[in-house]
């Protein structure tokens, strides 16, 4: 009675292993789509935009005033940038981004020279800067960006 005792506590412990065994395999089969897409993801997007970078640098559209900004943007996301506290001409900052982004601009010839920063390196920039940025937005009424910032006035 003790050798069939012992056959069936060794055959229990067999199919509970290789139940274990059945759950992880199930287990790995379905983490495995969403692992690769993933993977697929980091990979594919990188090399997106070294074939976009690249193709430009053949066309000779990608200026050197682009490659900086492209740098500062990279920094902004790697949280490697530092603000400097200097003063500047914020009239004639303003001045400027208006005569930039004139009325008599159109939107699409606006949207095509310019694709923005996207709202989250915004929102890193201005918290980098002592600031916040908020966001409002109604259905069918539009969004208002909101960015402050403290600075303290030069004599």
């Amino acid at each position: 009675m003790e050798i069939n005792d012992s056959r069936q506590d060794g055959l229990r412990r067999a199919l509970d292993t290789r139940q274990k065994h059945l759950d992880h395999a199930r287990h790995a089969a379905k983490a495995k789509p969403i692992f690769m897409a993933s993977v697929s993801y980091e990979i594919r997007e990188p090399l997106g935009g070294i074939t976009g970078v690249t193709d430009l640098t053949k066309l000779g559209e990608l200026s050197q005033p682009l490659m900086k900004d492209v740098y500062g943007l990279a920094m902004v996301e790697a949280g490697d940038m530092k603000v400097m506290n200097e003063p500047f001409d914020l009239a004639g900052l303003l001045t400027a981004l208006v005569q930039t982004h004139s009325p008599a601009e159109t939107e699409s010839t606006f949207l095509k020279r310019n694709t923005g920063i996207g709202l989250a390196t915004a929102q890193k920039i201005s918290l980098l800067m002592g600031g916040d940025l908020q966001v409002q937005s109604d259905t069918d009424v539009g969004t208002v960006f909101t960015m402050t910032e403290t600075w303290p006035l030069s004599s």
